[in-house]
């Protein structure tokens, strides 16, 4: 059976991103990310914006989500874990 470790990353940016996990990246056979704001497609799921629940829409009953200003992506790991990552998700 295979473990999956997911890894929420949160930052003030995508470039804040992109250099954390270049950073955290040293060292390893295979890069979470590299120059050129490259990331790691099978394994990072690329930087979107964070939302939290805002105001219920009047019409439609449906609550609305607001941006936070913060940036987050996710790492999925198959059978491994990563100690940077782990202190990255802070």
């Amino acid at each position: 059976m295979s473990a999956i470790n997911t890894y929420l990353i949160r930052a003030a940016s995508p470039e804040v991103l992109h250099a954390a996990l270049v950073a955290a990246s040293v060292g390893k056979a295979r890069a979470f990310a590299w120059d050129a704001d490259r990331f790691d497609d099978a394994r990072v799921r690329l930087p979107y914006p964070e939302t939290a629940p805002g105001a219920t829409d009047p019409e439609t009953g449906a609550a609305t989500e607001v941006p936070t200003g913060l940036w987050l992506c996710e790492v999925v790991l198959v059978n491994e874990e990563d100690a940077a990552l782990v202190a990255m998700q802070g």
